[in-house]
């Protein structure tokens, strides 16, 4: 993908944040990275750092700091009608789930974990070999082909068969993880898409328009999740309306 001219949201502006900063500078994106630390590291390589949650439009090839908390953020971003073309995750967890869970219930909606739907997937047993990690507490359950105790190398293209391990993935993780959650009433994962060997990104519609589809149709049950080939994560929630709003 051509990159530039491209609004790009980066959540987090930690290591991996940073090196999303540098590169998409260099490839000419419209850049905006939210983090609540004004120190934090992609502060060093952004051309303005704003302490407001001001919808920002930087030009090609900028990159602005917002001083925020990143899911909130990008929520004004939807709500001021400011799309991202992509979006990149780089804070620890599921984004993702994190921003679906707060924009429902910004929208009037109760958003909880879900106990019996994780605890389906887990027996289903679809995911045995490739689990690195379950919350039950807040239902969430990671992912990845690589082992544990073990680190990725980087940069890392994700080749079918993985450089450190040997290990090889008869399956994308995206396409692994969407076959062990297809039992719930609206399961989705977003492909994260390589931007670059260290960076990968989800476009910004996908998100949007799943979003839109989530409030419309009233699902009960919801995994959401993102994966690339290698690693991944899955929230799982139930959605009630809450009593005090106008939905019907």
């Amino acid at each position: 993908m051509d990159l530039k001219g491209r609004l790009v949201f980066i959540a987090g502006g930690g290591y991996f944040g940073s090196i999303a900063v540098k590169s998409l500078k260099e490839v000419k994106a419209r850049v905006v990275v939210a983090d609540v630390n004004e120190n934090c590291r992609a502060g060093k390589y952004v051309d303005k750092a704003i302490s407001t949650p001001t919808l920002v439009s930087p030009s090609d090839g900028e990159a602005y700091l917002v001083v925020y908390d990143c899911v909130n953020y990008l929520i004004e971003m939807f709500r001021g009608g400011v799309m991202p073309d992509i979006i990149v995750p780089a804070v620890p967890g599921n984004f993702i789930g994190r921003f679906f869970k707060s924009y429902l219930e910004s929208k009037g909606f109760n958003v909880n974990p879900d106990f019996s739907s994780i605890s389906m997937v887990l027996r289903s047993n679809v995911l045995s070999n490739v689990i690195l990690d379950v919350n039950t507490e807040s239902c969430v359950v990671v992912v990845s082909y690589m082992l544990k105790g073990f680190k990725c190398r980087t940069p890392c293209i994700q080749p079918e068969t993985c450089p450190v391990t040997g290990r090889t993935k008869k399956i994308p993780m995206y396409l692994l993880l969407e076959q062990a959650i297809d039992n719930i009433s609206y399961p989705k994962i977003f492909q994260s898409h390589l931007i670059n060997p260290n960076i990968g990104g989800i476009r910004g519609e996908f998100i949007s328009a799943f979003l839109d589809e989530a409030i419309s149709s009233y699902r009960p049950k919801i995994a959401v999740g993102a994966a690339c080939k290698c690693h991944g994560i899955v929230n799982f929630f139930k959605i009630s309306r809450q009593t005090n709003n106008n939905f019907k």
